[in-house]
């Protein structure tokens, strides 16, 4: 029997992280498995043409695109093209994407836009693949056909490459309390917010020090706020890090933060299980604080949450008290595996 191709799309598929241990997974069972490059690149003024090129290549890159089955990452508008072609569609729903645009832009008109095209693929999709049992409520209430649910898992081999106190060493936090951000720096992910916040925490616990990796809109502004504040030596802002680096920082971390707003649209659909960060720092054991939003309100997971505006006073009486935590040896990518086989038997 001829091993199915399959098709992998997402407008950054070097950038996602599900992507590529989905692929993993099914190169291990034998498909046939492509993912979908952006051939487009180039980059000029004025930059919305350009991004309007990017995107029109990449749609193009679908619409040409031969395969027994196409599997859409969270980008449902350059998946679109999936929907006249032939072949089954499977549609990985990560986050809700009407509700971000809303979030990051305040414009009702576009996210209702986008949640229009995110409805669309839903009800045409032959398996819609979610991270959390929310958006599976919300693809099923959209007239879904299949839905199951893969939550973002780490590899069972994700684990440390160095030491401790070689990373402390290197980036002189030995005696120090270390508070580990990671993501956008960016208002929905409320990394402005934390650092603005964290002066207060240094008052009580003078040793402490906030790791913020990643970037994003909002980092011009939290340099500013550093540099104004004289904050060096307590905010330190390492930049984006290849995935391997991730566990080693996590390894330094005394307590992982991820601040959140009610406020925001897109929060009732924030669930530890879906947030990479959240289940990496579980299967390490690492103590976590997280905005009280969502499936983070009254989960079972061993996670303290409180309102952005009592975020400073959880870190501190983590610093000062800290849990006891343990390893989560089952947040593990083998249980997604069993997710997804059923979802493709339920599509061959």
């Amino acid at each position: 029997m001829t091993k199915q191709a399959v098709c992998m799309i997402a407008q950054e598929p070097t950038k996602t992280v599900r992507l590529h241990h989905v692929a993993r997974t099914l190169r291990k069972w034998e498909y046939k498995v492509e993912i979908l490059t952006p051939s487009f690149k180039a980059r000029f003024k004025p930059r919305f043409l350009s991004a309007a090129f990017r995107y029109l290549g990449i749609m193009l890159q679908v619409w040409l695109a031969k395969a027994d089955i196409y599997y859409v990452f969270n980008n449902p508008d350059v998946g679109f093209p999936v929907l006249f072609k032939r072949g089954k569609f499977v549609y990985d729903v990560r986050n809700p994407w009407g509700a971000e645009v809303y979030d990051l832009t305040g414009q009702a008109f576009a996210a209702e836009a986008c949640e229009w095209i995110e409805r669309i693929m839903t009800r045409n999709a032959d398996a819609v693949v979610v991270v959390n049992d929310k958006l599976a409520e919300r693809a099923k209430k959209w007239g879904a056909k299949n839905v199951f649910v893969v939550p973002n898992y780490p590899m069972a081999s994700f684990k440390p490459t160095r030491g401790v106190e070689e990373m402390r060493d290197k980036y002189d936090l030995f005696g120090k309390k270390v508070a580990l951000f990671t993501g956008n720096f960016a208002e929905v992910e409320c990394a402005f917010d934390l650092v603005k916040l964290f002066p207060r925490v240094v008052e009580k616990v003078p040793n402490s020090v906030l790791v913020m990796i990643g970037d994003g809109p909002q980092k011009s502004s939290i340099q500013k706020f550093i540099q104004e504040n004289r904050l060096e030596q307590s905010i330190r802002l390492i930049g984006r890090i290849p995935r391997p680096e991730v566990p080693n920082w996590l390894a330094v971390a005394d307590v992982v933060v991820v601040p959140r707003k009610a406020s925001m649209r897109s929060s009732v659909y924030y669930y530890p299980d879906s947030i990479w960060k959240v289940t990496e720092a579980l299967r390490m054991g690492k103590p976590i604080v997280a905005g009280a939003v969502g499936g983070f309100v009254n989960t079972k997971l061993p996670i303290k949450t409180a309102p952005l505006e009592k975020f400073q006073e959880t870190i501190i009486e983590m610093f000062e008290d800290p849990p006891k935590t343990k390893p989560l040896s089952r947040i593990s990518w083998n249980f997604c595996e069993e997710q997804l086989e059923k979802a493709l038997k339920a599509i061959s």
